[in-house]
Parts: structure tokens; C-alpha cells; sequence
């Protein structure tokens, strides 16, 4: 699974719609016993109804599930289980994460702006 992890291989592999969109987000570990207060803040790169990519200050452990709060005045998406299925360092100080949930999510559908139908 690893080796088929490249950038071109995971486009080939989405099943779901990427919603382009900045929302800063909290990722902790689901299980409780692994719960040490440790928060990592971060932001997404993008949301689809099957996972999220996230830009965060320290790598998550590939493998593990994580549970992940996004900021529900942005994105109102409710506290979310995922698996961390890749991950890379992009700066010395920032690391993508490549997140699956355990369960679909649905997007809120996006706002409609009155002035599209405006003829010019």
C-alpha cells in the first residue's frame, strides 16, 4: 500500500469530490488511553466526503486513527474518526497528512450567491 502511495496513485484512488478549502482543525489520538493532552492544531488542504488532507507542526504515525475537530464556524462538520494512510515532511517545521475517515461525511452544501443570475 505504501509503494502505491505517490501523488498520482492517490488522484487515481479517490472515490469522492475534494472540496478545496482552508479550515483549521484539532487531531488527537482516538483512543482514549493514548490521550496524553497533546493537541495538534493545524489546517486543511482540502475536505472530501471520504478524508482530508491536513498541514500540522508534527507527523502523525501512519496507521494510526486520530480523532479530528474541525472548526465548526467554517466548516460545520461534527468531531470525525480517521486513519492517517500517508504522510510527508514539507518544510522543517510543517508535515502533510493524507487522512481516510472511518466513516463518510457529508459536506455542507455551498452557499449560493444571489448574484450569479445577473445579467451584465
Amino acid at each position: 500500500e505504501l509503494s502505491q502511495s505517490t501523488p498520482e496513485a492517490v488522484k487515481k484512488m479517490r472515490s469522492h469530490t475534494r472540496l478545496s478549502i482552508r479550515v483549521n482543525v484539532v487531531v488527537e489520538p482516538a483512543s482514549l488511553s493514548h490521550r496524553t493532552g497533546v493537541r495538534l492544531q493545524g489546517i486543511t488542504g482540502d475536505v472530501s466526503a471520504g478524508g482530508t488532507q491536513i498541514l500540522l507542526p508534527r507527523p502523525l504515525n501512519i496507521g494510526d486513527v486520530y480523532q479530528v475537530s474541525f472548526d465548526r464556524q467554517t466548516l460545520d462538520i461534527p468531531d470525525v474518526f480517521a486513519i492517517c494512510l500517508r504522510g510527508r515532511q514539507v518544510r522543517p517545521d510543517a508535515f502533510e497528512a493524507g487522512l481516510r475517515f472511518l466513516e463518510a461525511i457529508t459536506l455542507p452544501a455551498p452557499e449560493r450567491d444571489d448574484h450569479d443570475d445577473t445579467i451584465i
